[in-house]
């Protein structure tokens, strides 16, 4: 009897599809989701990407239907009636009653028939009508961070979106995420360090370490494997203006070692940061920082042994 109930259950669960039950965690990031492009909270939602360990959605939080539906919606440059009203709401809030107080005494002075709160009022809603026109004629445009996202998490369905965005760079990052051509195979050349460096013998201190987070965003070993380049850069030299941060690391390569190491980008190359005191001061304390010889042959040895297997983080930052 168990066994036919338990075969009864599992044939109704994949009969009518994925399982939409949400985690509390995947809940809050829902109700996020849905309040993304709302002026009220704007601002404390924004922060709902994953750019480090410490932050609270990863990625298997993404992993709902609902989730990847509200993404899908994010990526239309439409508003929603709840979006709408949330903007013309801000637009009423920033109405100074003083200063339709000028105008609503101006016209009572031609019109004195009119009652104040008829005049006011009446302004007001003109105001507003005004405002929902210029909304509906400019909607919002697609935020950066939800294009990295749905690359982020494996969205197919959302591709055609995608190409048709693809003149902005976290289209093509999203879309080279997913292994579609010709972005992944140009931009697996763009961001080649060999070809960033070419006929060059300096380059700006975060120049690596972002590009190093383009190709771990795009997340395949062959672009994990590029990273390794920015480790024989020893005769390229570092400017920009935090140059004086760096004093220690004269050349890309013990640079490049000292952000690698701290950035939590591959979490063997940070345990060997973490590995003691010793380590930890040479990495991190800055008037002890200083990356040896043996750090980077240390990096350069991971790379080589584990090629075609290397392990990063899976969120990216």
């Amino acid at each position: 009897m168990k066994t036919i109930l338990l075969f009864i259950l599992l044939f109704a669960h994949y009969s009518y599809g994925q399982d939409t039950t949400l985690t509390k965690k995947q809940s809050a990031l829902l109700k996020r989701l849905k309040n993304y492009r709302i002026v009220d909270t704007l601002e404390q939602e924004k922060g709902i990407f994953n750019y480090s360990p410490t932050e609270s959605f990863f990625f298997e939080d993404y992993q709902n239907p609902q989730i990847k539906k509200e993404l899908m919606r994010l990526l239309v440059s439409k508003w929603t009636e709840t979006e709408l009203e949330a903007e013309l709401a801000q637009v009423k809030r920033e109405i100074l009653p003083q200063h339709l107080d000028i105008y609503v005494k101006e016209i009572l002075k031609k019109q004195p028939r009119k009652s104040y709160r008829q005049v006011y009022d009446s302004l007001l809603n003109w105001r507003l009508s005004n405002s929902k026109n210029h909304y509906l004629a400019n909607p919002p445009g697609v935020d950066a961070e939800i294009i990295k996202m749905v690359g982020y998490v494996y969205m197919t369905e959302s591709i055609p979106l995608l190409i048709s965005q693809a003149n902005r760079y976290e289209a093509q990052l999203a879309l080279a995420r997913m292994r579609v051509e010709p972005y992944y195979t140009e931009l697996l050349s763009k961001y080649d360090p060999e070809n960033i460096m070419r006929n060059k013998d300096s380059v700006d201190v975060y120049v690596p370490i972002n590009n190093a987070r383009y190709l771990q965003y795009i997340g395949t070993q062959e672009s994990l494997q590029k990273i390794e380049k920015w480790l024989y850069m020893g005769n390229k030299k570092h400017i920009g203006a935090w140059k004086r941060y760096f004093n220690d690391y004269k050349t890309v390569d013990r640079q490049f070692v000292h952000q690698l190491g701290i950035s939590n980008m591959f979490p063997d190359l940070r345990a060997y940061v973490m590995k003691d005191t010793l380590s930890r001061r040479r990495f991190y304390s800055p008037r002890n920082r200083n990356v040896t010889d043996e750090d980077i042959q240390y990096f350069k040895k991971y790379f080589k042994e584990n090629k075609g297997k290397i392990k990063a983080n899976k969120y990216w930052y």
